[in-house]
């Protein structure tokens, strides 16, 4: 519904004023774990929103501007206009009946399995030149581990040479992995600096987003609501809003074919 309503103009002060309440909503819940508080990811959303509850577009709304350009001529008749409480209160009926056009979307993907968000892919990725792209990346491109394969000495997730050159490697958990393996869920193999290797069950334990493996904090961070947790104490969280650990997974490293397995 504020989505709607702030790119539309439908109920423009109302959409604004109910994203300026969920924004402080979240930032209140989100940022128990977050020193200093006032570094929660919300709060600038808070202020935006409060200034749109406040000044309105000021005629300034592009989807106003495209649908109503501005008539040349002579000016028109004038008509008889509503009242504004009238005119307010049926833009806002008229939102929310969009809005609830606009959530249903979802309800056929859901009812086929769609995920929006995608899947972590477990296949090779090319190899990245020093310096090439941001240092932060998805676990899904990460060291580009190979597919798990089994094996009589565990899950193979990765191999020694993938994760020594990112610094992570993604995989994915077979759904038919031994309990108490989360099948199903993504994993990430991490270097730490002593040169070991741990591994970690990959959605963050707050809204169950995949984290991303960020190379230049060596640090795994969700990019939902920038949670960030510590490979080199056991999955800690470093900052909220979530204040539990990522699960960590047992693995065996066979140094001998340079491969990492799921131990289970």
């Amino acid at each position: 519904g504020v989505g709607v309503g702030v790119l539309s103009g439908l109920a423009y002060r109302v959409a604004a004023a109910g994203g300026a309440v969920l924004s402080l909503l979240f930032w209140l819940t989100n940022s128990w774990a977050t020193h200093p508080y006032y570094y929660g990811g919300d709060l600038p959303y808070l202020f935006g929103f409060i200034t749109l509850a406040l000044a309105g577009h000021g005629d300034m709304l592009l989807a106003r501007r495209l649908l109503l350009p501005s008539a040349e001529g002579p000016p028109a008749t004038p008509v008889a206009v509503a009242s504004p409480e009238r005119r307010i209160l049926l833009q806002t009926g008229l939102l929310a009946t969009l809005s609830l056009i606009v959530a249903s979307l979802a309800v056929p993907l859901r009812a086929l399995g769609v995920r929006l968000d995608g899947p972590v892919s477990t296949g090779p990725a090319p190899e990245a030149s020093a310096g090439d792209g941001p240092t932060s990346s998805p676990l899904g491109s990460a060291g580009g581990s190979p597919a798990p394969s089994t094996s009589g000495g565990g899950i193979k997730v990765a191999t020694i040479a993938a994760v020594q050159q990112a610094g992570a490697a993604a995989f994915r958990i077979p759904f038919s992995a031994p309990p108490p393996l989360p099948a199903g869920d993504p994993g990430v193999v991490v270097e730490l600096q002593d040169g070991s290797f741990v591994a970690f069950d990959a959605i963050c334990t707050h809204a169950g987003c995949t984290v991303e493996w960020d190379a230049g904090d060596a640090i795994l961070l969700c990019p939902c609501h920038s949670a960030a947790f510590d490979p080199a104490h056991d999955g800690a969280v470093i900052s909220g809003p979530t204040s539990t650990p990522l699960s960590k997974l047992p693995i065996r490293v066979d140094t001998a074919s340079g491969s990492i397995f799921l131990a289970g």
